[in-house]
């Protein structure tokens, strides 16, 4: 599937079955850590930078009497994040969260609810700041983006097979994963 999982990532589980789901020519990069609720989906061509985090299942703290190592955990929560996302450093994904294809996060963002297409999301907690004109083929600010042109963005499986035309040979680069290169 062409995609690299950088140094110290980690992936956890807590369910009998596969919960966490990686795209193809993605990048995850260093430090990025998972906790799958019920799902965590990523899209294709999708690339997260060093130490984001998918916090897709919570401890249950109803009971202090209960060891925090010892608490069950949620396996409700779902996070999904579509086809050529990028995520910035430290951006905080929780459960039930979902960023459509197309997407850039803000490092540092902490991002909680549904974001759609082709958007630029942000802050703390995570607003639209900005969506892409489809028409201008530019950013714009999230104000000035009009209802009409939703339908002239593509859906997400013709979005991800226009980059399999566009790039049919990509790669991610190995080294990506190394500590050679400082992740």
């Amino acid at each position: 599937s062409f995609t690299v999982v950088c140094d110290d990532t980690w992936f956890v589980t807590n369910h009998q079955h596969v919960s966490i789901f990686i795209g193809s020519h993605c990048c995850i990069g260093a430090r990025n850590f998972f906790t799958s609720g019920a799902r965590i989906q990523v899209g294709d061509f999708t690339l997260t930078a060093p130490g984001c985090c998918f916090l897709g299942a919570q401890h249950n703290y109803s009971d202090p009497w209960v060891a925090q190592i010892a608490a069950p955990v949620t396996d409700s929560g779902i996070i999904e994040v579509g086809v050529n996302c990028a995520l910035g450093a430290g951006a905080l994904i929780l459960a039930d969260s979902s960023i459509a294809h197309g997407s850039i996060v803000g490092a540092g963002s902490v991002v909680r609810g549904s974001f759609p297409p082709f958007s630029l999301v942000a802050g703390n907690p995570a607003k639209v700041t900005k969506r892409f004109d489809p028409v201008r083929r530019e950013w714009i600010r999230a104000a000035d983006f009009q209802p009409e042109l939703e339908d002239r963005l593509p859906d997400q499986e013709i979005y991800r097979k226009t980059l399999e035309e566009k790039f049919p040979k990509l790669r991610t680069f190995p080294g990506f994963a190394s500590r050679q290169y400082g992740n």
